[in-house]
């Protein structure tokens, strides 16, 4: 009995060319992206364990952010990212996602009231994209808990953004290099001083 063009024993999984009970059918490729994602993700979890860096360590699953200047623990933050939450890729302008990855921040700078501070970072093929404070003081807390950014990360209080802002900016007058490092499940108690 054909169904719609297709044999019943087509349907389902597809399964390798010459495997026992194959219908023929090639594997679904696996995405290229995919296992750039994944690797990614898997260095930024060996880095977030190395000394000697100023490191700004987010786990986009539990939107937490862990400072450390050396292995001197800064702090844990609750932090908002881009809106287009799920997509980890380094993407393009404008898709407002927050990339999975280990990223080269720089000096901040003031930014607008709304944030506060900013603390540029790089990724591929985008521009503008930091670590800042909220977008409004008095929703700080609320903002926690969606993500909004256009792909920064984003404090949830100005206190928080200004505690960081110090920190960072004496471990750049030391030399200490710093690195935005942003995966998923990242276990924080593995980072060096937790």
């Amino acid at each position: 009995v054909l169904i719609f063009g297709v044999a019943p024993a087509t349907l389902g999984t597809p399964r390798t060319p010459g495997a026992p009970g194959n219908s023929g059918m090639p594997r679904a490729p696996v995405s290229t992206e995919d296992d750039r994602i994944r690797r990614r993700n898997e260095e930024a979890k060996q880095w977030a364990t190395r000394p000697g860096y100023f490191k700004f360590v987010v786990d986009k699953d539990t939107s937490k952010m862990a400072v450390f200047d050396g292995t001197t623990r800064i702090g844990v933050f609750s932090v908002s990212f881009g809106s287009n939450k799920s997509e980890d890729g380094y993407g393009r302008q404008g898709t407002r996602n927050t990339p999975i990855g280990v990223f080269a921040t720089h000096a901040g700078r003031p930014s607008n009231k709304a944030f506060t501070w900013f603390i540029p970072y790089d990724v591929p093929g985008r521009t503008d994209m930091g670590i800042h404070g909220p977008k409004e003081v008095f929703l700080g807390g609320l903002l926690g808990l969606i993500h909004w950014t256009a792909g920064c990360i984003a404090t949830t209080s100005r206190a928080d953004i200004l505690t960081i802002k110090a920190a960072h900016a004496k471990a750049l007058q030391r030399g200490t290099p710093s690195r935005l490092i942003i995966g998923r499940g990242i276990d924080f108690r593995t980072i060096p001083g937790w």
